[in-house]
């Protein structure tokens, strides 16, 4: 299974609740950019995203970019303060060959952490794909990564 992980683009430093922060207009240019990159690179079946204002318009940056239509799913579960473990099992449930989440930190950097036993600095739009065959954690290896230039 390939998991492919993104930041959200650059975002507003301020918003009635931290859920409200949108994307500023270099959030939307970095995800665009990035997105661009990636699209090459990535063959997914499920495109998830946190339900964080922020997180959802990248997401639609991302879906715009992608080659075939999917339709965005919002998981409460992969918010800042996510849970590795719920996270895990219900990617596991999903029983795709591909996913890519749209998330936030400090979850993706732990999340990367759960799979892989590695550390990948993620900045906003940073992009990192996973392969993890074996379906268990911590025995993940990062594919490839893309950052902003």
């Amino acid at each position: 299974m390939k998991i492919i992980l993104m930041r959200h683009g650059e975002a507003q430093p301020r918003a009635p609740s931290d859920a409200l922060r949108e994307l500023t207009e270099r959030g939307e240019k970095e995800v665009i950019a990035n997105a661009g990159r990636m699209q090459a690179l990535v063959d997914i079946e499920m495109l998830i995203s946190s339900p964080y204002i922020r997180a959802r318009q990248t997401a639609g940056l991302v879906q715009q970019q992608l080659p075939q239509e999917l339709a965005i799913t919002n998981w409460q579960e992969i918010t800042p303060s996510g849970d590795c473990a719920v996270v895990f099992d219900k990617i596991c449930a999903a029983e795709m060959a591909g996913i890519l989440l749209v998330t936030h930190q400090p979850f993706i950097s732990k999340f990367i952490n759960y799979l892989t036993g590695s550390s990948v600095a993620m900045g906003t739009a940073s992009v990192v794909a996973i392969e993890n065959e074996l379906l268990m954690v911590g025995c993940g290896e990062v594919q490839w990564q893309i950052h902003n230039n």
